[in-house]
């Protein structure tokens, strides 16, 4: 059997993963700033739900703040996104929490 595998998965792809009972790896990033208390609160989140992301840190990075900038359509931050997919902000991702589907979002929906 095919169980305990880690493979990243092209999103199109994961239901068929997920039938074979592999575990799938998605890619999250969050782009934050020093002393940002949504990027504390967002990244507290994050981990509470036990999931790896890389962090870019756009404090004194003009050039990954206009690349965050034009992907997530907002200059603030945090921003997130899940497999190049910008799925929010701060508040956003606290909704997606609410609404009972941020785990899915995130990959880690049972």
């Amino acid at each position: 059997m095919l169980k305990n595998i880690l493979i990243l998965y092209p999103q199109s792809e994961r239901p068929i993963a997920e039938l074979l009972g592999i575990l799938i790896l998605v890619d999250i990033v969050i782009y934050t700033t020093a002393f940002c208390p949504f990027c504390y609160r967002a990244k507290s989140l994050l981990d509470s739900k036990g999931v790896v992301y890389k962090e870019i840190d756009v404090t004194m990075n003009a050039t990954k703040r206009r690349e965050m900038s034009q992907l997530a359509g907002s200059t603030s931050v945090p921003q997130v996104f899940v497999d190049g997919e910008h799925i929010g902000d701060c508040d956003g991702i606290h909704m997606l929490e609410h609404k009972g589907i941020l785990d899915q979002n995130l990959g880690i929906a049972s």
